[in-house]
């Protein structure tokens, strides 16, 4: 057991909830603040029971003498946090890290693939569609009535950089009117949330130039609000970011830049203020998780803990062999539980307030077929 204690500032308003327009979308742990999750509209919004059975996807990206693969395969977490597997197996497009994500009622899920599409399918494995899209997906966030979601595409803004909005069919769960709603340049992820939204990423439009970070008011236009250069320079390849509605948290894994790789952290609860650089070895993903936003660190083979509230320092809280991404449960018993995807399995953590026990690895096999890749797990 690991026990964190970070510097942090006094909570300005505990009492935050929000909005809940079907318009606002956010990731896991960005619900309100009270833990029970608002309600939305929509033909995949409903979510299941918080306190069940939930389906865990991971992709396995090699196959026997490490040669690429298109495998996912299908896991069951159960109500009191056990994991174990179905023997179910599908193929699609392959993604070699990342994270898969679920439409709220957990019933169809979207993974970004190394080829740029996204590839959907349903929960009991079976596949919609192995690869959509023009677009190079490097992250999708699905809005809370599971019937559209925002996908990031990281290239330059002449090469297709931006955000894409994506419908998802109701019946089928097919996807279709890609469109880009906002250009920008090599951005790595968006978070909305209270009718805002912030995009990482660089030339938003409205943008100053060297801003790390976009605020936009999100409805039925978008505008451009402030913007901020989180980093203080320009050598940030930005890889993964979390916002809780006061703080915004962006990593950066430049590390051929000449400084050290590392963690932004921003006070958003004005407009955008560079409030602290955190270093923290190749920090590839951001898992928000208790009191504290977990930083997968892939080189540094562990996961580190920065506060959620405004932390200016990073405690290594696991070890985890060349982990490559993570996700969280946020509602129910389990709220809290992180599966993390690293070479030798999935890595259970579980996070309470700032203290962080790491319950061990569960193995999908030894060799190339067991390592793991991208991970989600049903809301």
């Amino acid at each position: 057991m690991f026990i964190v204690l970070l510097a942090c500032t006094p909570d300005p308003d505990p009492g935050k909830q929000l909005d809940a327009s079907p318009g606002d979308s956010g990731k896991p742990g960005d619900t309100a603040d009270t833990g029970e999750a608002p309600t939305y509209e929509g033909c995949r919004a409903t979510p299941g029971a918080a306190d069940r059975d939930r389906v865990v996807v991971v992709s396995l990206p090699y196959g026997s003498g490490g040669a690429q693969a298109k495998t996912y395969a299908l896991l069951t977490l159960s109500a009191s946090g056990e994991l174990s597997d179905r023997g179910t197996r599908f193929e699609m497009g392959r993604a070699y890290s990342g994270e898969v994500v679920f439409t709220p009622d957990g019933s169809l899920g979207l993974v970004p693939q190394d080829d740029g599409s996204v590839g959907v399918f349903l929960a009991d494995g079976t596949v919609v569609d192995p690869g959509f899209g023009e677009f190079y997906a490097s992250k999708v966030v699905v809005d809370p009535s599971g019937e559209f979601a925002w996908v990031v595409d990281g290239n330059w803004a002449n090469n297709g950089g931006g955000i894409y909005r994506v419908d998802i069919d109701c019946t089928t769960g097919e996807l279709t009117g890609e469109t880009r709603v906002i250009e920008a340049k090599l951005p790595a992820d968006i978070v909305v949330r209270d009718g805002m939204a912030v995009v990482a990423g660089l030339e938003v439009p409205g943008s100053a130039a060297g801003d790390d970070a976009a605020l936009l008011s999100w409805g039925d236009s978008i505008e451009f609000v402030a913007g901020v250069d989180a980093f203080g320079d320009d050598e940030a390849i930005v890889t993964d970011a979390h916002w809780n509605g006061d703080y915004l948290f962006i990593a950066d894994y430049s590390e051929f830049s000449g400084v050290p790789t590392r963690v932004a952290v921003v006070d958003t609860r004005d407009q955008l203020d560079a409030y602290a650089v955190v270093d923290v070895e190749d920090p590839v993903a951001l898992v928000p998780a208790g009191d504290l936003v977990l930083v997968i660190s892939g080189y540094g083979d562990a996961v580190f803990a920065i506060s959620a509230d405004g932390g200016t320092s990073a405690a290594r809280v696991a070890s985890s062999e060349l982990p490559g991404g993570g996700v969280v449960v946020s509602r129910g018993a389990l709220d809290g539980l992180v599966l993390v995807a690293e070479v030798s399995g999935l890595r259970t953590l579980r996070v309470e307030g700032s203290t962080v026990t790491d319950e061990g690895v569960f193995s999908l096999g030894g060799g190339y077929t067991g390592i793991t890749g991208a991970v989600g797990v049903q809301p």
